[in-house]
């Protein structure tokens, strides 16, 4: 584990470096207590590059 495991809201999440992120990657949100995969590695800076738990259910 490391400091891509877990942020504390999503604005750490959307600032997490391109080079050290890989497609398929989950991320733990504190703040909302959500999961987030990184679909598209293009678009890590932005909603639309990640799939939150919330909307699988």
């Amino acid at each position: 584990m490391d400091n891509r495991t877990v942020v504390a809201n999503l604005s750490e999440l959307y600032s997490i470096p391109e080079k050290y992120a890989y497609q398929g990657m989950t991320v733990s949100n504190i703040d909302n207590g959500n999961i987030y995969m990184l679909l598209d590695k293009s678009k890590i800076k932005q909603k639309e590059g990640w799939k939150a738990s919330y909307e699988s259910i």
